[in-house]
């Protein structure tokens, strides 16, 4: 039976840092994704405090490599081992949202529901130019609400974000702008906040906001991405005075044996 599994690479010397997942039935997979996803947040480490929230993005150079499914792991992982609010923050504007993920998944987990739109303090009209010409300094179309609203899962310490694209007037389209400002609230309202941005082949989003990250993660399709691809990726992030923390490769088929790791 062909295995799939995943590891962190750190970078610049890609030690796997990871143990591979077992096949089985979805939900099985899923808790397997989850303990691996425990795994890289006490690798990565991230610094909690009752100051300043942390964020830690994730992107992919190419559509389909599982950027929203390792990010919704992580950020779920992340509400156990932070015992904290976690805030997921979805960027992919055009195609299926986490939200809507949940929204599926509630159908046989009912703790994964999400809630009505919840006001955690932060204004996220900063974080839009519309059109990608102006910065939003006023709703699109108050009548319709923000552009982005804020979920909770079921009674956990996870909140999901819709990007609301009724709220957009005919014709409009939505780009995220690089606004410290709007991060800089966030991190003051929110204690860790996971970001899900789209594969940069598709769009600029994920690089406009790399460099406001405090750890970016990239995500790598394995025996499928090409690795040029993926350092020209890393090359423009740290370009931007992003701090890359490593590479996450999903998908793979092949078993690595604990004592490998360990020896790593």
């Amino acid at each position: 039976m062909r295995k799939s599994a995943l590891s962190f690479l750190r970078t610049p010397d890609y030690a796997p840092a990871a143990v591979p997942s077992s096949s089985g039935p979805q939900d099985a997979d899923e808790l397997a994704l989850l303990g691996e996803m425990q795994r890289l947040f006490a690798v990565l480490n991230p610094p909690l405090s009752e100051g300043a929230g942390r964020v830690v993005q994730f992107i992919s150079a190419q559509p389909g490599e599982g950027t929203s499914t390792i990010a919704r792991a992580f950020a779920r992982a992340a509400t156990l081992q932070a015992q904290q609010y976690v805030t997921l923050l979805d960027l992919n504007t055009a195609g299926p949202s986490q939200y809507d993920w949940f929204q599926e998944a509630a159908a046989r987990d009912r703790n994964l529901t999400l809630g009505d739109q919840l006001d955690i303090g932060v204004d996220t009209t900063p974080l839009w130019r519309l059109s990608g010409e102006h910065v939003v300094t006023e709703l699109p179309n108050a009548a319709r609400g923000p552009l982005m609203s804020f979920h909770r899962a079921g009674a956990s310490r996870l909140l999901v974000s819709r990007f609301r694209h009724e709220s957009l007037r005919d014709g409009q389209t939505a780009q995220v702008g690089n606004q410290p400002a709007f991060w800089d609230n966030l991190r003051d309202r929110i204690s860790f906040t996971v970001v899900d941005t789209p594969a940069a082949s598709r769009s600029v989003d994920g690089l406009v906001v790399s460099n406001l990250a405090d750890l970016v993660v990239l995500v790598v399709e394995a025996e499928s991405s090409r690795m040029p691809v993926v350092a020209d990726l890393r090359d423009m992030i740290v370009a931007r005075g992003a701090n890359v923390a490593g590479v996450v490769l999903n998908k793979r088929r092949f078993y690595i044996p604990e004592k490998i790791y360990r020896r790593l």
